[in-house]
């Protein structure tokens, strides 16, 4: 039961990280199918939401999830459009009882959706040739970027209210995961670490955003970073089956209100994150992994001879 609800319907509202074949709107985009195989992710009950829903009893109404989304947009996909808030609700209409929502990480990543579009993403909210104004990419943003995530994010929430107003609402927020496996050899290889500042403004400045639109909207907030570890990805973003559990685990600790013995056994055995670099911006470092069209949580091993 939770809070008194006996069966609870949940919905989910998230990016790649929550998406799963057969489980969302067909024709959306899927990240965990295909050519990208996950061992250990099959079912809903592999993934972090399908946990959380068997912990509470409950079941899935929806999941609005779609591969590569933003908040921030110009229409569908972005988290905060119309199409993807009416999803929320199940087949015949019904309203959940609990909205999960964890998104937020190619917003930081990309800096906006306006570089989204720019980098040609094929989750894109619009084509390069709609937009106005100059069509070069920024590989360094300024703090406008957050303010326009933070807009969205209040506009996502006032969203998932009107469309399901008796709900509990739980905002997950952004948090490292473990970097790809290391292949660097010789006493000057270092390892990748997370991007911090990828494009020039803190994760920590996403997740203040989406705690402040969390507490105007009545939501709780899903503190993964306060926590101070990184969860298992494989590579780098996207959660393995056990960053899967840590990330559930982490949710369940907050509806609950306290961590749960399976949270401190799997945070006891995960990586502490270990910032070393502290620069305004990766643009123009050689381990960057921005790209025109792309980008990675993480710096890039440097070559070896």
């Amino acid at each position: 039961m939770l809070h008194g609800i006996t069966d609870p319907g949940f919905s989910v509202l998230g990016d790649s990280i929550s998406t799963l074949a057969g489980f969302i709107p067909a024709g959306w985009r899927v990240h965990y199918e295909g050519e990208v195989q996950v061992k250990g992710i099959t079912e809903p009950r592999h993934t972090w939401w399908g946990q959380v829903i068997d912990h509470f009893g409950g079941h899935l109404t929806a999941n609005s999830s779609f591969s590569g989304s933003c908040v921030e947009g110009f229409g569908f996909p972005a988290g905060c459009s119309p199409e993807r808030l009416a999803a929320l609700r199940g087949p015949a209409g019904q309203a959940p009882d609990v909205v999960l929502v964890y998104m937020g990480i190619n917003d930081f990543g990309w800096g906006g959706a306006r570089n989204q579009t720019l980098g040609r993403s094929k989750s894109a909210s619009a084509r390069p040739e709609d937009l106005p104004k100059s069509h070069r990419m920024q590989q360094t943003v300024g703090p406008e970027a957050v303010e326009l995530f933070a807009r969205a994010y209040d506009s996502l929430l006032e969203g998932v209210r009107s469309v399901a107003p008796q709900a509990q609402v739980w905002c997950v927020g952004l948090a490292p995961g473990t970097p790809p496996p290391s292949s660097g050899k010789g006493p000057e290889a270092k390892p990748p670490q997370f991007a911090y500042r990828l494009r020039g403004q803190e994760l920590e400045a996403y997740n203040q955003a989406i705690r402040k639109a969390a507490q105007a909207h009545d939501a709780g907030f899903v503190d993964m970073a306060a926590l101070n570890f990184c969860y298992d990805a494989v590579d780098g973003a996207h959660p393995s089956a056990l960053g899967m559990e840590q990330i559930a685990q982490t949710v369940i600790s907050s509806i609950q209100g306290s961590p749960t013995s399976r949270l401190e056994e799997l945070i006891s055995q995960a990586p502490a994150p270990q910032r070393t670099c502290f620069l305004p911006t990766c643009e123009g470092c050689p381990r960057s992994s921005v790209g025109t069209t792309s980008w990675g949580l993480h710096c890039m091993e440097p070559s070896v001879p």
